[in-house]
């Protein structure tokens, strides 16, 4: 389709966002710090769905007045990303994820595909195979709501990070085998392991750094932490794209999924050995851990 058409079609989905978006509350420790306890229980009560006068909501509305008002002793900076050890350990993890988020290739797969892939071996052409694969993102990131509490953060991240090892690392022995074998006929491999990551990466490491930024950092530094997740995002896409086409066209594309490869495989071990699981704690019990005290257990 032409670009205009393009745009025609995509326009109704940040208009329904746009109308629909007018309802969503603002989070109850946005109310708190604003001094709003009400409309903090209100908001608390839809997020939760709970009626507003039961005793489980009111035990949760105690512990984030306890945090907020901890919080708000000292007005956050950007030197408090780095002020203790806790802090430093969230930012290690926190930034780590989201550089090797980039480092993946997400960023250059959906850039650069169409013209890394071969020109047949699918049903389709590779325009819509790109196609294909921001819908398999959309399904493995429904996915990922729905079992990101069930099975926890860091299984998800493990099989993710696996996940899309095994798809770009047999991309990369795909292309390479290619530049000396008539591969014609398994045109169809590339095709499929491109489907194949997005699915995985969409389930785990797509969409897991972000939950991670808020829970790790107190409400006073947390968009602070944003801020800086946003570079290591940036700072991630804008070195995987930059290396993709000079390494395309210089030694070979199958040397960048090899990078790719190898970049999924130590977020892997570093899910494995440094990070630890988030769902079912509060944000105190994980403060405790990312300080080395209370719980032994940090798996």
């Amino acid at each position: 389709v032409s670009y205009e058409t393009l745009n025609i079609l995509s326009s109704p989905f940040p208009i329904i966002f746009f109308l629909l978006f007018f309802r969503f509350p603002e989070s109850p420790y946005f109310f708190l710090m604003k001094g709003r306890s009400a409309e903090a229980q209100m908001s608390l009560a839809w997020f939760r769905n709970l009626k507003e006068d039961s005793s489980e909501l009111d035990r949760e509305m105690k512990q984030i007045s306890a945090n907020v008002e901890e919080d708000m002793k000292d007005k956050g900076g950007f030197k408090d990303l780095l002020s203790n050890a806790g802090a430093r350990k969230a930012m290690l993890i926190a930034m780590s994820l989201a550089f090797f988020q980039r480092l993946t290739g997400m960023s250059s797969i959906l850039a650069f595909s169409v013209v890394t892939l071969p020109p047949t071996g699918g049903y389709f052409s590779p325009e819509v195979y790109m196609l294909l694969f921001g819908i398999t993102t959309i399904v493995g990131q429904s996915i990922c709501v729905i079992l990101i509490d069930k099975f926890g953060r860091k299984p998800l991240l493990i099989v993710s990070t696996a996940g899309c090892a095994l798809s770009t690392g047999i991309s990369g022995l795909f292309y390479w085998l290619n530049t000396s074998t008539d591969l014609t006929h398994y045109n169809w491999v590339p095709y499929s392991c491109i489907i194949l990551f997005g699915i995985m990466f969409a389930i785990g490491i797509g969409t897991i750094p972000s939950v991670i930024c808020v829970e790790l950092f107190s409400s006073d530094i947390r968009s602070y932490a944003a801020s800086a997740a946003a570079m290591f995002y940036a700072l991630g896409s804008f070195t995987t794209n930059k290396l993709y086409l000079y390494v395309y066209l210089t030694i070979g594309v199958h040397y960048m999924f090899l990078f790719f490869t190898v970049s999924s495989l130590i977020c892997l071990v570093f899910t494995c050995t440094v990070f630890f699981e988030t769902s079912g704690k509060s944000f105190t019990e994980i403060q405790d851990i990312l300080k080395n005290r209370g719980t032994n257990d940090q798996t």
